[in-house]
């Protein structure tokens, strides 16, 4: 099927907020974006989306071809309004709100991989990495994985964020079961804390604490990548007036550092911005430049 260079730039500039209203989807206004719940960070702005989870965005006809998985012919008609491609399909469904059993990864007898990796390829302290794990807020698993606990105010384990420890794969993952409102907290080392550090990962979490020691007097939080669910269970569970965004440099992590800080500063947050200098990308990426 042969399509126009008309008909591909439409599909291309198609009304994704009116198109995923046509196809059932349920959307949230987040300031100047849309967000779909329940599907893994899916934020809609005019004709342009990215998935958080599945880091992929781009355009209305890629949305079509890379998250509903619709041949290119279809996409095409069904963004230019065609009857043609109204093919019986099921509409891809938020997930459902099950309680999940939460897996925690197997403990390995000890933590000497992990203990290597992130004080030498990560450069992090040894006296501090070894005190998250005295705490329990980190461990090995039987795959020597990096597992970093997410626990709630009872010190339960509510879900893991994981991290491979091969030097040059960055693998990431998450406990099966783990519950998206449970970010890696580290608790505030003094009483009646009122700041939370929100950071993308525990590994850059532990880096802008030895970066900024002083920090630790806040409540630092890993939310496991820009994922705004770990960041709004917090707020819901703990009395917080004060939110610092320690987020990456890269430009998503930018213009997630300027949505969510003007979506929390409206709801009464104070709020202010630990920027990452931009040849450094990340807080650990910045530790070890400093310590080269």
């Amino acid at each position: 099927m042969v399509f126009s260079r008309e008909m591909i730039l439409k599909a291309r500039r198609a009304d994704l907020l009116e198109y995923l209203r046509s196809r059932g989807y349920e959307l949230k206004k987040e300031g100047k974006n849309w967000r779909a719940p329940g599907y893994g960070g899916l934020v809609i702005r005019g004709n342009r989306f990215y998935h958080f989870s599945g880091e992929i965005g781009g355009n209305a006809l890629d949305f079509c071809i890379k998250f509903l998985r619709l041949p290119f012919w279809q996409a095409v008609l069904e963004l230019n309004g065609s009857p043609a491609a109204a093919i019986e399909r099921p509409v891809p469904r938020a997930e459902k709100k099950l309680k999940k059993v939460l897996e925690m990864p197997a403990r390995f007898r000890n933590e000497h991989r992990v203990i290597a990796y992130l004080t030498k390829t990560r450069c992090l302290p040894a006296g501090m990495v070894v005190d998250l794990i005295r705490i329990g807020l980190l461990y090995q698993d039987d795959k020597g994985n990096c597992v970093f606990v997410c626990r709630d105010e009872a010190g339960r384990a509510r879900g893991a964020i994981l991290a491979g420890t091969v030097s040059n794969v960055r693998w990431k993952g998450v406990a099966p079961g783990s519950d998206t409102g449970y970010g890696w907290w580290w608790p505030a080392d003094c009483d009646n804390a009122d700041t939370v550090i929100p950071v993308e990962s525990p590994i850059d979490a532990v880096s802008f604490v030895v970066l900024y020691p002083e920090m630790r007097e806040s409540h630092i939080l890993a939310l496991g990548g820009l994922h705004t669910e770990a960041l709004e269970g917090f707020l819901k569970r703990v009395k917080i007036g004060r939110v610092v965004l320690a987020l990456d440099s890269d430009i998503w992590g930018r213009k997630a550092a300027l949505e969510w800080g003007g979506l929390l500063s409206a709801r009464g947050y104070e709020v202010r911005e630990e920027v990452v200098p931009e040849d450094a990308k990340d807080w650990n990426n910045l530790l070890r430049m400093n310590q080269s």
